[in-house]
């Protein structure tokens, strides 16, 4: 019984050449963990959102909505997390299919709309939030139409010799400022709610994970190597013409370098070391149970169930 079975296989939506290698992940009790199989060895790298977590202290404002919220925190923060994938998903279709059909979200699909399926078990809030998420979309493909001239990878796995892994939304060639750059592009998504003027908030976590993104990136295809970092959100915007943030985050503290005896030390590397002597990294001691296979009278457990230790 092999143990990739019970982990997730991360598969790109879109990558412009022959895949390196495969990624699994799963979360574990410590979090988000990657896992790559070769020849039956397993290799763990910790994801970089866990990695942020564990490293980087959580901004005032979270406290702040946490306090807000209450008991509801929990709820609100996984309404957001099925709307964000659902939003991803839009995002990729059209890329892939190369145009999309906003009516297709509230066409129906049995007892549900297609928009209410991809929230899952949200699927309830599908009526409140349809207006504002085809505005979200509208955002994107304005973003899209504007600025990208060739798309290389979509929600694409890559690994770090330094003991991490992520996943890019989006890496393409771009139009910035005057330049052509080769970019990854961090994709936001935001609740739009009619009449509101909320824009998404960027924090510390989101420069450190974006910087993450592009090493390993440039690690393993040096070939076409990562220049700029954004975050993308979607604004609920007013008007024929849909707009949207772009942070560009491609200079922040993290890319720089801190001057020592010992020659130039790039802070981004020097904060994934601290999260190794921190024992952030360490090789996940969760042990899983997994219960298989068919019996005929009197129940033998050592026959139907396997652990494996991740």
């Amino acid at each position: 019984m092999s143990i990739k079975k019970h982990l997730e296989l991360v598969k790109p939506d879109y990558f412009y050449k022959r895949l390196p290698y495969r990624l699994y992940r799963k979360d574990v009790g410590s979090g988000r963990f990657y896992y790559q199989i070769v020849g039956g060895k397993i290799e763990h790298f910790i994801s970089i959102t866990n990695l942020v977590d564990k490293l980087l202290p959580k901004g005032i404002e979270f406290f702040k909505w946490v306090a807000k919220n209450g008991e509801n925190s929990e709820a609100i923060r996984d309404a957001a997390a099925a709307y964000g994938t659902a939003y991803h998903v839009c995002c990729a279709m059209m890329i892939k299919d190369k145009g999309f059909d906003f009516d297709w979200l509230s066409r129906r699909n049995g007892k549900f709309t297609n928009f209410e399926h991809l929230l899952g078990e949200h699927s309830h809030m599908g009526p409140a939030w349809i207006d504002g998420f085809k505005k979200g979309l509208a955002c994107f493909f304005q973003f899209m139409a504007e600025r990208v001239i060739e798309v290389y990878a979509l929600e694409m796995p890559v690994k770090s010799v330094l003991g991490y892994a992520a996943t890019l939304d989006l890496v393409c060639k771009m139009k910035f400022g005057r330049q052509e750059v080769i970019g990854t592009v961090d994709l936001k998504s935001m609740i739009i709610v009619p009449g509101s003027n909320k824009k998404k908030e960027f924090h510390v976590g989101h420069e450190f994970q974006l910087e993450g993104q592009k090493f390993a990136w440039n690690e393993n295809f040096p070939d076409l190597p990562i220049t700029h970092c954004f975050n993308f959100a979607p604004v609920n915007f007013k008007g024929d013409v849909p707009t949207y943030e772009l942070k560009d985050q491609s200079n922040t503290r993290f890319a720089q370098s801190v001057i020592t005896e010992h020659g130039p030390i790039n802070l981004f590397v020097n904060y994934v070391q601290i999260g190794k002597a921190m024992g952030y990294m360490n090789k996940p001691t969760s042990k899983l149970a997994f219960v298989h296979g068919k019996f005929e009278g009197v129940f033998d457990c050592s026959k139907h169930i396997v652990n494996y230790t991740l």
